[in-house]
């Protein structure tokens, strides 16, 4: 299953929507035991941070595929997988 957009409105940001999205989006791997994957660009710190501490692992891929031309890497969340605690880290594009 892929996710193949989610943001939350800069002026909501630090309030933990994105946590809460993402969240679901674990339940519902779990519950129906699909694993899911979505694509980032690649230098969007802000979401691979939060990704990466809900779980999501990135993968080798990566490809220009916006209208802006901006280098993408997919992540991928296994229903299993369980999120690490990490502290300032973000996977190297």
């Amino acid at each position: 299953m892929e996710v193949l957009y989610l943001a939350v409105d800069p002026e909501a940001w630090g309030k933990g929507l994105a946590r809460q999205l993402l969240d679901h989006l674990r339940h519902h791997s779990v519950e129906a035991q699909t694993p899911m994957e979505l694509w980032v660009i690649a230098d969007n710190k802000r979401a691979i941070s939060s990704y990466g501490s809900a779980g999501w692992v990135p993968t080798s891929e990566t490809k220009v595929r916006n209208s802006a031309g901006r280098l993408e890497r997919r992540y991928i969340l296994s229903p299993r997988r369980r999120p690490e605690k990490r502290k300032g880290r973000c996977p190297q594009s």
